[in-house]
């Protein structure tokens, strides 16, 4: 399906900027959901994003999160 695409490729094309400008909280919040939706590999992949990210885009990443 076309969610589970965006689940699988949406936190990777984000954090590398492919195709899109770079957004490493979007990235982090991406990889979140993905995980929490039972996508495996972005469980290590979210908490190698998190360990990245700073203060600031930890916070921007939290918001995101939750909207």
């Amino acid at each position: 399906s076309i969610a589970a695409l965006a689940a699988e490729t949406a936190p990777e094309m984000l954090w590398q900027g492919r195709g899109v400008p770079i957004d490493r909280a979007m990235a982090y919040a991406w990889a979140d959901m993905s995980a929490e939706r039972g996508y495996p590999r972005f469980i290590q992949l979210r908490e190698q994003y998190w360990g990245r990210l700073d203060e600031t885009e930890r916070a921007h990443a939290v918001q995101e999160g939750v909207l």
